[in-house]
């Protein structure tokens, strides 16, 4: 059927939506939204059928959605936008080091059960497909000795890893986790644009959307009959568990680190599966097997759901340049003592180059055509495919065979002939001849659009649709719904995260009620566990500087208050607030969203410009207060495990030094009243004080409630024999039987606050004292947190678990 005009198609929206709905008065907001809706000639929309009839699914949601007020609907948008801004829910644009807020679209996408029962088909079917591709590329080579795949198709990608050639993946699989990035061809058949098998991004934030639409839309999410995607990450968890060679096995989540782009989704995976979330440096290989170094020693891993590229994953026999990685991870995989998800080497089925040969190796490994089409693409690394090309330069984009980038070109894109220079297609034309397997010609179109909510109307954009689906023991399951992309231009023709884009949450509808299945099992299948898991090293070492940045802050907050200091003295608190706010990203996955919004908002008004002391001191108290709101969640939320001690030793140590630093400096030897009386005010004590002397600031009695009294929760012997405690529990990491470095020194200090006087303390053993608590949160450090030649320590290896 040939497409209708925009005209056309506009008008006969309005029609069929107005013979569904004319008796209702919510009939005339679908129409007001609708005004400017067209569907683009020749492009696929989502609302708009092929036939210009707007599609069942989305009358019946719209059906559902005038039904609320607009006062109802700007307040459920804004309770959204509040939602992701206050959970912090953030992504980087490659290139750039600042967090963006997430931009989600209001509208969902929406999908019927019947299109989608085609649509998961085919993933399914193209998952299998490229799960045996790849078997046979590290395997036995039959598609390239048979001339099935070109070898010069498969050696021409920096993601095809000899080192992994002949290795048996332990747990069975190459491909844990596929995902395929699709939109709506000219005929309105769903067909893929791209591969994902490397190492899939998009499904926590899938994840994320879902949470956050859901809870701004409840009612319309339930009378929509929204299949859910817990039993996806639920069979995906499953899986991977299953996969190990032993009942309860260690799974962690391999993550760049903090500056990922996509470091948000990597902890919020692994705190929605329940696993570790770790870097490289945090693993250590012994024994062919990897381990975790936590606070009780190498805890052995089992899995690693990996989110960095098979290059930098083992700086031995890889990329050795690179620091994210294992040293020797490969050969533990040659050894079965690890399972990767996905397998290292898999992101070469990501090269465009092979699409072309897709069609044929579906027909000859399962017998079956290609449910899914793909873009038209031709592989430049053969003389046919080069020349139709080179034929057809000006009606095809021309990208990199393996990659984003094109050759010799600027643009992190296609390339399009007809708007480059003479001389610049001349350069590509070459180009192409020289070395034609770096490029691939590709059929150009545009993208299908879906309605997105745009000031008070609904207009189409552009999309691209992520669905994931994850390897079990019975098959592929594919998430219901997945991570949708939309761009701002009307004329994409690919969509990124860093181009303006938006994310949108993905419906798909049934007609029938739902499973409410959620992610938490019932109780009866569940071996009751108190203890949260292991806590790695680096973790311990971030709630360990998280609680002494808020700690230095409070200090700097309250000589803002107490001496009325100027601005650039704020500019000290708000870049220790920053420090603490850098380290905090590095936890997300242990952090609450109550203690995250705590510290974003201390972050955000101390940044705010104010122009005089006033301001300045209303802004250190209130930030104070946020500060004793931290304070209280992780004394009444965290659980008492080694993660919360590390975070009250960092905050007891800070507060000691500092303590002690204030008595320097105002308990001095002929300190005035006035002095006394400020340190008092520092330190919190002048209720205290007051009620037990009714006479001015005395230095004697100044200095023991300041430093010696065990009964002052301010004062520097209650920091450290709250130390003392703390590190008591923790688990010794050497067997000697021997007090460890850490607690002597504790003990030590702890000592000397109990015998000394307050008639003996003077501004030298002050001093001496300072050095103790910073030689005693040193300790703490090298002891618990080893980095760089450190992280070589001796630990104790029996009993490994």
């Amino acid at each position: 059927m040939a497409d209708t005009t925009g005209e056309e198609t506009g008008q006969a929206a309005g029609q069929a939506s107005g013979q569904a709905t004319k008796a209702r008065p919510a009939h005339r907001r679908v129409t007001q939204w609708m005004r400017d809706y067209v569907r683009l000639q020749g492009i696929p929309d989502e609302y708009i059928a092929q036939d210009g009839q707007p599609r069942a699914v989305w009358t019946r949601f719209f059906d559902h959605f005038a039904a609320l007020t607009p006062a109802d609907i700007d307040r459920r948008f804004g309770a959204a936008d509040r939602h992701l801004r206050e959970a912090g829910v953030t992504y980087r644009a490659p290139g750039e080091s600042a967090d963006r807020h997430w931009p989600l679209s209001h509208l969902p996408l929406l999908i019927d059960e019947a299109d989608w029962q085609q649509l998961s088909a085919g993933i399914a079917q193209r998952a299998h497909l490229l799960e045996l591709v790849l078997r046979d590329l590290y395997g036995e080579g039959k598609l390239v000795a048979d001339g099935a795949i070109p070898a010069a198709a498969i050696a021409g990608s920096t993601e095809y890893l000899r080192p992994v050639c002949g290795i048996k993946p332990p747990g069975g699989r190459y491909l844990s986790l596929y995902a395929a990035d699709v939109g709506r061809g000219p005929d309105g058949r769903w067909w893929v644009l791209s591969d994902r098998t490397q190492a899939p991004s998009g499904a926590g934030y899938a994840l994320e959307n879902r949470l956050v639409l859901s809870r701004a839309f409840t009612s319309l999410y339930k009378a929509m009959n929204v299949e859910r995607v817990a039993p996806f990450f639920e069979a995906f968890r499953d899986a991977l568990r299953a996969s190990a060679d032993r009942d309860e096995p260690r799974i962690g989540v391999l993550t760049p680190g903090s500056f990922s782009e996509t470091y948000f989704e990597h902890a919020t995976l692994a705190r929605y599966l329940g696993f570790l979330l770790v870097e490289g440096d945090d693993l250590a290989v012994s024994n062919d097997r990897i381990y975790i170094r936590t606070v009780a020693g190498l805890k052995r891993l089992d899995v690693l759901l990996r989110r960095v590229d098979s290059n930098s994953l083992d700086p031995l026999e890889l990329d050795a340049s690179t620091r994210l990685g294992v040293p020797g991870l490969i050969d533990v995989l040659r050894k079965n003592g690890v399972v990767v998800a996905n397998m290292p080497g898999s992101g070469v089925l990501e090269a465009r180059a092979l699409l072309g040969f897709l069609p044929s190796l579906c027909r000859r490994l399962l017998g079956e055509h290609l449910m899914m089409p793909h873009i038209a693409t031709w592989w430049c690394g053969q003389k046919a495919a080069r020349e139709e090309v080179l034929s057809r330069l000006d009606e095809i984009a021309i990208e990199g065979a393996y990659g984003r980038a094109v050759p010799g070109f600027a643009s992190n894109g296609p390339v399009l002939a007809g708007e480059l220079s003479a001389t610049e297609r001349e350069r590509l034309i070459a180009a192409i001849n020289e070395r034609g397997i770096d490029f691939v010609g590709q059929e150009l179109v545009r993208l299908s659009t879906t309605p997105v909510w745009e000031s008070g109307r609904i207009v189409p954009r552009p999309f691209v649709l992520r669905i994931f689906a994850a390897a079990t023991p019975d098959g592929w399951t594919v998430m219901p719904g997945g991570f949708c992309r939309i761009a701002d231009q009307l004329d994409a023709r690919a969509v990124s995260m860093g181009d303006g884009a938006r994310a949108a949450d993905v419906w798909v509808v049934s007609d029938k009620p739902v499973s409410t299945r959620t992610l938490l099992p019932g109780t009866d299948t569940v071996r009751i566990r108190r203890v949260a898991g292991v806590l790695p090293s680096r973790a311990a070492d971030n709630l360990f500087w998280l609680g002494r940045y808020l700690e230095r802050a409070e200090a700097t907050l309250r000589l803002i208050r107490s001496l009325g200091t100027q601005q650039r003295d704020s500019g000290s608190a708000l870049s220790l607030v920053r420090a603490a706010q850098r380290t905090a990203t590095s936890l997300r996955e242990r952090l609450s969203p109550d203690a995250w919004q705590v510290i974003t908002e201390m972050t955000s008004r101390l940044a705010e410009e104010v122009e005089d002391d006033d301001g300045v001191s209303s802004a250190a108290e209130l930030t104070l207060q946020e500060l004793a709101s931290f304070a209280g969640l992780a004394q009444e939320n965290m659980n008492r495990a080694a993660g919360w001690r590390f975070l009250e030793m960092g905050r007891r140590a800070e507060r000691a030094i500092n303590t002690v630093r204030f008595g320097r400096q105002f308990a001095y030897d002929e300190a005035t009243p006035e002095d006394l009386d400020v340190l008092l005010t520092l330190v919190d004590c002048q209720i205290t004080y007051r009620s037990r002397y009714l006479v001015a600031p005395l230095l004697a009695p100044v200095r023991d409630l300041v430093v010696l009294d065990p009964f002052n929760p301010r004062s520097v012997a209650f920091q450290v024999q709250a130390l003392n405690e703390h590190i008591a529990s923790l688990p010794a990491l050497r067997e000697s039987g021997l007090i460890e470095r850490p607690q002597r020194l504790a003990v030590a200090v702890q000592a000397m606050l109990t015998t000394a006087e307050a008639g003996s303390l003077d501004t030298k053993t002050l001093f001496s004292l300072e050095q103790d608590l910073l030689n005693l949160a040193d300790a703490i450090g090298l002891h618990y947190f080893p980095h760089g030649p450190n992280a070589s320590r001796p630990e104790k290896l029996t009993g490994l678990a």
